[in-house]
């Protein structure tokens, strides 16, 4: 259901529900009494506006040729006041549209209500593994040393975070591509090669504003287009303002797509090597169904599930931890983070990321759905994504955790898809 109309049932439960979703967010309350306010201005002014057109109407039925002059009199002052307020209501509209940008998605029970960001809830752990798990070289001197990627010169062509892929290195990246995709085949998903770029005015129904400061890269001031940041943005919009007939949910896709980030709100973490950097390419689980919360979030463990299978096939060891609320972006309802074992640091870092955004993107992007020709009253779809493989970070993790004294050991599941075994230093 759309929140304005929340806002209009006028029962003090609903408002509190959105209260209680920004206080558990660590988010500012006072933005709901701002639009409540706004709202109820906005309606005084459509009835205003109601009051001008019958007045306007009573006008034109009493049109004698003795009262012409009084008629056009009274008909331009009537015209000027409609057009004063239909300017307010425009306005109104803009405000309350702006506002509701800054809403948080409604948050799921399950949720880790915390505001310390560096306090997650381990929800699952898998640790116990075959490799050797010694404190290794760290990643960014191991692809050096392989000679698989070249930092030096992708800094002095491209700038910070740039970096060349070379010789086994790009096979190994193109293997994680290709392993994903039929992993995710075999799992009846549907393969997508999204447009690396969005219109502007789409973009904004599928990111929260923040996105466009810290990861977001402009095509330039006159042309309003932008470079994805992951390719659930554009999987997002693929049915937009599209109706869909409910016996073709869900529908379930996997994106692959060149991603690009400014990475500027991640300042100074991970600046060395190949783990965060501007350009990458990544596999992307896209899922949108039916609105029942039962499907919903069953479908949800069935992306992190998929994740879960992929990194065990890779071998490497990882821990899911429940996000705190006060990390959560605003349009995830829930979000589970993959972490990898780095053994270098003796710690374990981001490689997949899964959400559940409700209803939060659709409603935005007007996808419906219907049966039988007919549109129930709350008829928007639900959207849920996870990553299966960043494949540079992926690469990272199997550096550390793959290598020997003389090279990198390839993990059984790549090697069909590189003809070799290993790689030497």
């Amino acid at each position: 259901m759309k929140k304005s109309k929340l806002y209009r049932l006028g029962t003090e439960t609903c408002i509190d529900i959105f209260r209680g979703t920004e206080k558990r967010s660590f988010a500012d309350c006072s933005i709901i009494d701002q639009v409540l306010i706004l709202d109820i201005i906005q309606k005084k002014k459509n009835n205003q506006f109601d009051k001008i057109k019958n007045e306007k109407k009573k006008i034109f039925n009493h049109n004698r040729s003795t009262l012409n002059q009084l008629i056009t009199l009274k008909t331009k002052k009537t015209n000027y006041y409609e057009f004063l307020i239909q300017k307010l209501i425009r306005t109104f509209k803009f405000f309350l549209g702006f506002l509701s940008n800054f809403f948080t998605n409604f948050l799921h029970n399950s949720n880790f209500f915390f505001s310390n960001s560096n306090s997650s809830r381990v929800e699952f752990s898998r640790v116990n593994f075959s490799l050797n798990n010694k404190k290794k070289t760290n990643h960014v001197e191991l692809l050096k040393n392989l000679r698989i990627v070249d930092y030096k010169r992708g800094v002095k062509v491209s700038g910070n975070r740039a970096y060349y892929l070379i010789g086994p290195g790009v096979s190994l990246n193109l293997a994680l591509i290709q392993y994903g995709l039929d992993f995710m085949l075999k799992r009846n998903f549907i393969s997508i090669q999204t447009p690396f770029y969005m219109n502007e005015k789409i973009l904004k129904c599928c990111v929260q504003l923040q996105d466009f400061i810290e990861q977001l890269y402009s095509m330039g001031k006159n042309d309003k287009k932008f470079l994805i940041a992951t390719s659930e943005q554009t999987i997002c919009a693929f049915h937009f303002k599209e109706k869909i007939h409910a016996e073709y949910l869900p529908l379930k896709y996997v994106g692959i797509s060149t991603c690009f980030r400014k990475e500027s709100g991640s300042h100074g973490k991970d600046t060395n090597g190949i783990f965060r950097v501007h350009q990458f390419e990544k596999i992307e689980q896209f899922i949108i169904c039916n609105s029942d919360k039962y499907e919903s979030w069953k479908f949800f463990e069935i992306l992190i599930s998929n994740s879960k299978e992929f990194y065990k096939s890779l071998q490497i060891p990882f821990i899911c931890i429940n996000i705190p609320t006060i990390d959560l972006n605003k349009t995830a309802s829930r979000k589970t983070d993959l972490l990898g074992w780095f053994p270098s640091g003796s710690n374990y870092k981001e490689l997949v990321s899964c959400s559940n955004c409700l209803e939060y993107q659709s409603e935005n992007l007007y996808i419906e759905t219907y049966k039988n020709g007919i549109l129930p009253q709350k008829s928007y779809l639900h959207m849920l994504n996870s990553t299966l493989c960043a494949t540079t970070r992926t690469i990272c993790c199997i550096a550390e955790n793959y290598s020997e004294n003389n090279g990198l050991t390839i993990p059984n599941a790549l090697r069909d898809y590189l003809g070799f075994s290993f790689i030497y230093f």
